[in-house]
């Protein structure tokens, strides 16, 4: 199973609360057959959150975790109807979530697509918030996390 396929990114998703996001997340999951427990997923990513948010600043979130419920590493793209409160670090809104999951085991990849997602930010986050079609996001995230 790849990383990222096209149908782990959702656009024009309407959630309003950083709860709903986790939800949708943990139910995606699950419905690609990528973790065993929607409730567990749900709590690693809670317990995470609880560390330091991931809402990263200039709308973007990488809410991430390493779990005994995750099958296989995974990465999600969404990208929101409406900003919505997140509690980022500048405060500001978010509407394109990146989530990352990893087996319990996975540490250094875990890190090593949390450093591929943040430097194809710093590099092409422009580009990918102009992209509106699937096709083309799903193969600028591709290229920037091989």
């Amino acid at each position: 199973m790849k990383t990222l396929e096209l149908k782990h990114i959702e656009l024009n998703i309407k959630l309003n609360t950083k709860d709903e996001i986790f939800d949708f997340l943990a139910t995606k999951m699950y419905s690609l057959a990528r973790i065993t427990s929607i409730d567990d997923f749900e709590k690693a990513l809670l317990k995470r959150e609880k560390e330091i948010t991931t809402g990263i600043g200039e709308g973007i979130a990488i809410p991430h975790t390493k779990d005994i419920s995750v099958l296989f590493p995974t990465l999600l793209y969404l990208r929101l109807d409406k900003p919505i409160d997140y509690d980022a670090l500048d405060k500001l809104p978010v509407t394109d979530i990146f989530l990352i999951a990893m087996p319990n085991s996975y540490q250094k990849e875990h890190l090593e697509m949390l450093s591929k997602i943040a430097t194809m930010l710093l590099e092409k986050k422009e580009a990918l918030l102009k992209l509106t079609d699937k096709q083309e996001i799903f193969d600028l995230i591709n290229t920037s996390i091989k």
